[in-house]
């Protein structure tokens, strides 16, 4: 990203990353596991992480960006209780976040919820901006019915 940043308009000092699911899984792992290989990396503002898992959280430290979770409580392929393990790292180590539990959710939002899919996802796109804006952030843990 960084030797590529002019060729593709990025804002590296303004970027987060982002995932859903395999990508939550990817994401999280370049937002948290590669420093701890000494591999260099855009530093993220933020994670956005939906239906996921970082794979080791002890790599989850103090002084890390800021996540939002998106969970749902029935996920049959990622348990929520690994984003439930994530955010109890991040209350040990004084990191932020807002963890949104999809309620009656699987892997994936409702499609026939269409009130809960427009909260997730306005959720996490004014936790983007706001990570990215200076505005004031949302941190926490909600039930989206």
């Amino acid at each position: 990203m960084d030797a590529n940043a002019d060729e593709f308009c990025l804002d590296v000092d303004r970027m987060g990353y982002w995932g859903s699911s395999a990508g939550t899984i990817i994401t999280a792992q370049i937002a948290y596991g590669l420093n701890q290989f000494g591999i260099a990396r855009p530093e993220p503002r933020f994670h956005n992480a939906w239906w996921g898992e970082l794979f080791r959280i002890s790599d989850l430290e103090a002084g890390e960006v800021p996540f939002l979770i998106l969970h749902g409580e029935n996920d049959p392929l990622v348990d929520i209780q690994v984003s439930r393990d994530l955010t109890a790292r991040a209350d040990a180590v004084g990191v932020r976040y807002a963890f949104y539990t999809l309620v009656g959710t699987g892997h994936g939002f409702d499609t026939n919820n269409q009130a809960q899919t427009a909260a997730g996802v306005e959720a996490s796109v004014r936790f983007a901006v706001d990570q990215l804006t200076g505005g004031t952030p949302t941190y926490g843990r909600f039930d989206v019915p």
